[in-house]
């Protein structure tokens, strides 16, 4: 794929993210108390993570940080050509379980090659 159509590609795909994001994020559509706004953050959380995808491949600004007023809840930030977007993010309250790297990598491969009991457990 030459450079401008792969650009084309990724300004298609961010576009489609931002649309998914706006048509289902419970904040924006006064939802945000209703029944099902759990599943629609959940989806709108991760469409914010793949758009956040897309900007950081177009070279636009873009990432999460700690907001001055609400610590608890970051904030993923995107600038835009038109100006900057952001979203609260929920926090990850799992601490850090003190894994190197090569304890990573091993964890990745374990996943990546599970045995047959892990693919069971993963099944159910």
């Amino acid at each position: 794929m030459s450079d401008d159509h792969h650009t084309v590609f990724l300004l298609v795909r961010l576009r489609n993210s931002l649309r998914i994001i706006d048509r289902i994020d419970p904040s924006a559509n006064g939802r945000a108390d209703h029944e099902d706004a759990g599943e629609e953050y959940a989806v709108r959380n991760a469409e914010i993570w793949r758009a956040l995808n897309y900007a950081t491949r177009l070279g636009y600004p873009c990432g999460v940080a700690p907001t001055q007023n609400d610590t608890e809840w970051p904030v993923a930030y995107i600038d835009l050509p038109t100006g900057q977007i952001s979203w609260h993010m929920p926090p990850y309250d799992t601490p850090w379980d003190q894994h190197d790297g090569d304890e990573k990598r091993r964890r990745i491969h374990a996943y990546l090659n599970p045995t047959s009991t892990q693919r069971a457990q993963e099944a159910t």
